[in-house]
Order: structure tokens, then sequence, then C-alpha cells
């Protein structure tokens, strides 16, 4: 079920997300925003705090981003203003492989892998995430290894900088080029529509 914007009061704003995935599903859900609102462009990972700040001002906006970047930023120890909803806008991309991105545990394909002693790269709008999922799974000296990076994780296994890498895989491609395979998939993302309502 896909959720549409309910502001009673139209919005004077709408945030979107610079991010190139997120941008192709927001425009193929196809959301009925006012003309009148203005458009703002963002990365999708600082839209929370944007929202946050926009309640602040009571002022009516919408701003969208995935949920793993929600998700992250609330793991990092944040809360959503409470004048801020939060609904969900369901992924829909027949060429993702879970359906939809998806938050993966990604290693060289074949042999052994231990997390606890790995070398692990993780992208880092993803660190939170990733730092709860590897304590609550493998224990907390697993993070005594962990390195974020900006871009290009799933290189660094190859150049033998890294044991494993934490990213999203859509397509897995780009992991199958290289020659890994997801050992395990640790968060889905949908769309996260927020809304300030004064």
């Amino acid at each position: 079920m896909t959720s549409v914007p309910s502001t009673q009061v139209e919005p004077t704003a709408v945030y979107l997300p610079n991010n190139r995935r997120l941008a192709e599903q927001i425009a193929a859900a196809n959301l009925p925003f006012p003309e009148s609102a203005g458009r703002v462009v963002l990365r999708g990972e600082d839209i929370p705090l944007v929202m946050n700040r926009i309640a602040r001002r009571s002022q009516a906006a919408v701003g969208i981003t995935g949920d793993d970047l929600l998700d992250d930023w609330l793991a990092a120890g944040n809360e959503l203003d409470e004048r801020v909803t939060r609904s969900r806008i369901l992924w829909n991309d027949a060429r993702a492989v879970y359906g939809k991105p998806a938050l993966c545990l990604i290693a060289a394909q074949g042999g052994g892998f231990e997390p606890q002693n790995a070398r692990i790269a993780v992208c880092a709008r993803y660190q939170n995430l990733a730092a709860r999922f590897l304590e609550q799974t493998y224990g907390a000296a697993t993070l005594l290894n962990v390195t974020p990076f900006s871009g290009g994780t799933e290189t660094l296994i190859g150049v033998g900088l890294a044991d494993a890498v934490i990213d999203i895989v859509v397509t897995g491609s780009t992991i199958r080029s290289l020659g890994l395979e997801v050992r395990e998939v640790i968060y889905t993302s949908d769309l996260a529509l927020l809304e300030v309502r004064p």
C-alpha cells in the first residue's frame, strides 16, 4: 500500500533527495504535491534534520528520503520532532534483487568468512545501522575493525583493504562483477514520507 501526503494545510515546500535511485522512485510514485509548493533538493540523509527544523518553525512541509537513511539518522541517537509524521511509500523496482534496496554484508564468493575477525568497510551513510547490526549479531568486538568510507566500498576487498563490506545492494551487478556475494541481508528500504503539519 502506498501512502500519499495527507497534510491538511498545503505544504510551502517539498524537500526531495538528490540521490539518483531515490529520485527515480519518487518520480515513479507520481505523488500529488501541489504546484504552489516550492521544490528543494538536498542529500537524502539531510532531510530528517531539515524537517525537524521546519517543524520548529511551524511551517507545513513534506520531505521524502529513504527509510534506510532516516533509520540510520535515528540510530545515531536523533529523534523526529513530535510535529513530524512518518509514513511509508513502498519501493517498487523490478530490477532490485530483493525488490528494493538492501543493506547487506558482502564478502568474496565462496571460502570461509568470520565477521568477528574481519576488517569491515562500511558505507559511511549507513554506519549507525551497520554498527547496530554488527554489535547485536557478532558482538561489540566486531566494531574494532570497522572503517567508514564515503563510497566505493566494494572495491576495497579486491585491493586487500577489507575482508567484507556493508553497503546497499540494488541490482547486484557491481558485487557480481567484483566476484563478491551477499552473506547477509541486514535491512531493506522503502521511501520515508515525512510531513509537518503546523
